[in-house]
């Protein structure tokens, strides 16, 4: 069965914030001051490609994804045609928040993976074994596929897959077989695809690729002098999709397809995701009127072999210390419920939050390294939804 809906899209209550903090860093500018610093630094955006692409390939590879992006930049050179994002190893596929309203068709057939290659089909399976031995896999839920993009208009097709689907292709682009083919990795998944494709990122339908749809999100609230902030925490390596370690969004989950009497609301796709990943890391409850969230720009991600990736933007009129306080709610219940789920995030005190989010995340990433991840989704926020007001 098909569903087509209408996806509202936009900045809604986030537009007023946005505006303040460009407005400030308009200020910041005109008098000499430095107080965007105390929101993160200028040289977020007019750093040097060259210190960019040094801190990002400090991110740890491994076995099954090469994280540098170096290699990843000169693999896929081709992207440089489309909009990649700045030096970040992402591409934009569309930013929802200029398309006004997008159509979702949602196709309830479920994905299968369609190969006949004797090579793909194995180095698939033995990665599959391989990252199950080593990462959290989670149950074998049903999750969105994000097969097709009308660049133009925004509109979008959604069709059921497995989660364990993007854990035998998108998870394990770099797994080669030890002396099985060859030794210097040229049967990887990825470069399998790289004689089809050459240096551009394959389509979204292309159907050995589960491309399963991951949702990110970054809340922006206000600390106690006004200045707007980013909600950020500490990531572990202990996870099978996203396996940096690091500083990184206010939430992020794979897009599970919605229960059976759900499937008719746009939203259920979608937002409902999006709030629940927030929900459940810093306790901030739409229902409530604690947080509000919009989807801005979809992504693909080299590193996963163009995996798409819905960025969200939400604001909270939640006092700073009112968001510590949600956040070690949601951590002491995370710890009494979901033990092994631990493994995700790092538990934090009050203090150490604190001194977290109010962070100067471009300065002081020595000491806090940045995700991948976060790092696209704040770049992204200053470099093209700030310049809006500038």
């Amino acid at each position: 069965m098909d569903f087509s809906f209408s996806l509202p899209v936009g900045f809604g209550d986030l537009e007023i914030p946005l505006k303040q903090m460009v407005t400030s860093i308009k200020a910041s500018a005109s008098n000499g001051s430095n107080l965007f610093s105390k929101y993160f630094s200028s040289n977020f955006l007019n750093h040097e490609k060259s210190d960019l692409v040094s801190d990002l390939a400090e991110m740890d590879s491994n076995a099954f994804i090469n994280w540098d992006p170096q290699y990843l930049s000169k693999f896929y050179r081709g992207e440089k045609v489309r909009d990649q994002l700045g030096a970040l190893p992402y591409s934009k596929e569309i930013i929802w928040s200029e398309k006004g309203n997008v159509r979702l068709r949602a196709f309830d057939d479920k994905f299968k993976f369609r190969y006949s290659d004797r090579v793909w089909r194995e180095v698939a399976e033995r990665g599959f074994h391989a990252i199950s031995a080593e990462r959290d896999i989670f149950d074998n839920g049903h999750v969105i596929r994000l097969f097709n993009v009308d660049r133009t208009t925004g509109d979008v097709d959604v069709q059921r897959a497995l989660y364990s689907q993007q854990a035998q292709s998108n998870l394990i682009p770099d797994y080669v077989i030890p002396s099985k083919f060859d030794d210097n990795g040229s049967l990887s998944l990825r470069k399998q695809l790289q004689k089809k494709y050459g240096p551009i990122l394959p389509p979204l339908n292309e159907a050995r690729l589960a491309n399963t749809l991951g949702i990110s999100v970054i809340v922006l609230c206000h600390d106690d002098e006004g200045l707007l902030r980013p909600l950020l925490q500490l990531r572990t390596a202990k996870n099978a999709a996203n396996n940096n370690s690091g500083v990184h969004c206010t939430g992020s989950r794979a897009a599970l397809w919605p229960r059976d009497n759900q499937t008719k609301e746009a939203q259920n796709f979608f937002d409902d995701e999006a709030y629940e990943a927030v929900a459940k890391d810093f306790d901030l409850r739409q229902s409530e009127g604690e947080v509000s969230l919009y989807p801005a720009a979809l992504v693909r991600e080299h590193a996963r072999m163009g995996k798409p990736q819905l960025f969200y933007y939400g604001y909270t009129p939640k006092s700073l210390d009112e968001v510590l306080k949600f956040r070690l709610e949601a951590q002491k219940e995370r710890e009494i419920n979901e033990a092994p789920d631990l493994e995700k995030y790092r538990s934090m005190n009050l203090d150490q939050f604190r001194k977290l989010i109010l962070t100067d995340v471009w300065k002081d990433r020595d000491q806090y390294p940045i995700t991948q991840e976060a790092y696209a989704m704040l770049w992204l926020l200053m470099d093209s939804f700030g310049k809006r007001y500038l």
